[in-house]
């Protein structure tokens, strides 16, 4: 069973709108809501696969009430932390070039007793999972080590780690060793402590991770693929260049969430590293082809997985 922890959950709005810039009021089309936070698209996009999995998330205030709601009419399988903060909302809006901007509200911190109250949960989550996916940011008033003892306790279960996350809490994240890691150039940028620029800071931050002790790697880069990293035989570190399809981007957001689940569907399956690897690509390949996060199409993703190619890069 995969588990799926989403701490900082939101409302997406989408609104389509002339033009990005100006002052004032502006005449926009075509508002869209649904259910964000990177774990809530990773199921998303499981679900497509009919994987089994369940969710968990934290939820507060009116708009906590509403992605309850939301995601109970998707069928989601996810139960829910209540936290004394309201869920924040995520308002994106598109401009008919495809350019756009997402305003990001700052909840208000969690309590001593919110901290509490979602340990406490996450402890019983764990039970009966063979996998746990951590994903997404943490919340104001959030423990910045939760990830890690969270990783913590799920290894001395024997339970697979997938870590997803940014910040301060990625990094320590990664001090607990999770089987897998997936950041991306600014993400693993916080662990390095300087920017992932060119191709050799890519290569290296992935034979960064790997000397730190992440059995599994992987560093996505958009349009451009992604990077994952493995010891051989001989102990020595391989870097393998991964890159798909190339497809129209409708919206980018959320194809990163596809890709983890893209992952997970192929660990679940006792996929080789490299099936897992193609079947991640072609699911974010596909949910770029898409308005909404973490919806992917899956006779888009086998077609897509036809174009993967694998190359090593050290």
């Amino acid at each position: 069973m995969i588990g799926i922890v989403t701490l900082n959950p939101c409302i997406d709005k989408s609104l389509r709108a002339p033009s990005l810039g100006g002052t004032g009021f502006v005449n926009v089309t075509d508002t869209h809501y649904i259910t964000g936070g990177k774990g809530l698209n990773v199921s998303r996009a499981l679900r497509t696969f009919y994987t089994p999995h369940r969710g968990i998330t934290a939820v507060g205030g009116q708009n906590g009430q509403r992605i309850m709601d939301m995601l109970e009419a998707e069928g989601a399988p996810c139960s829910y932390i209540h936290v004394a903060p309201e869920t924040r909302t995520i308002t994106t809006v598109f401009a008919p070039d495809g350019q756009f901007v997402a305003y990001k509200e700052t909840p208000e911190p969690w309590t001593d007793k919110d901290v509490a109250c979602v340990e406490r949960k996450l402890n019983v989550f764990m039970e009966g999972l063979d996998i746990l996916c951590i994903s997404g940011s943490v919340p104001p008033g959030c423990p910045k080590d939760i990830y890690a003892r969270l990783i913590t306790r799920a290894k001395e279960h024997g339970i697979t780690v997938v870590l997803d996350a940014s910040g301060e809490e990625f990094v320590q994240g990664l001090a607990a060793c999770p089987d897998y890691a997936v950041p991306n150039d600014d993400e693993v940028a916080a662990f390095l402590g300087y920017s992932v620029t060119t191709w050799d800071d890519k290569v290296q931050a992935v034979e960064a991770m790997l000397r730190a002790g992440i059995a599994h790697p992987i560093l996505t880069m958009g349009k451009e693929g992604s990077l994952y990293g493995c010891t051989g035989t001989d102990k020595c570190c391989e870097v393998v260049y991964v890159h798909g399809a190339i497809v129209d981007t409708v919206n980018p957001t959320g194809c990163g969430d596809s890709f983890l689940a893209g992952l997970l569907y192929g660990l679940s399956q006792g996929m080789d590293m490299h099936g897992c690897m193609a079947f991640a690509a072609a699911s974010g390949a596909s949910d770029a082809r898409s308005a909404d996060a973490g919806v992917i199409s899956v006779a888009e993703v086998l077609k897509y997985m036809e174009d993967v190619r694998f190359d090593v890069q050290n």
